[in-house]
């Protein structure tokens, strides 16, 4: 998504960092991160994954099974969804 929303700046940097051979592994992440958080990829990802999750809930709540043998399943897909990273 990073390369899509990029500038032609953003882009050169990306493929910089991200193709090249740095040494310094802390500061390619450090100007990787800088794009993202320019992007705003955290926020562009969160929405993409609550789609992917809402689209999951509504098939698994399509299956024809007692909901108490969802709870587990739906329980874990909450967890997963809301953590922290």
């Amino acid at each position: 998504k990073a390369r899509e929303l990029a500038d032609s700046k953003q882009l050169e940097a990306l493929d910089f960092w991200m193709n090249g051979e740095s040494q310094d592994e802390n500061r390619k992440i450090e100007e990787v991160m800088a794009v993202f958080e320019a992007l705003d990829i955290r926020n562009q990802a969160r929405e993409a994954m609550m789609q992917y999750h809402n689209e999951a809930m509504g098939h698994l709540a399509a299956v024809k099974v007692a909901d108490a043998k969802k709870k587990g399943l739906m329980e874990l897909s909450e967890m997963l969804f809301n953590r922290d990273f």
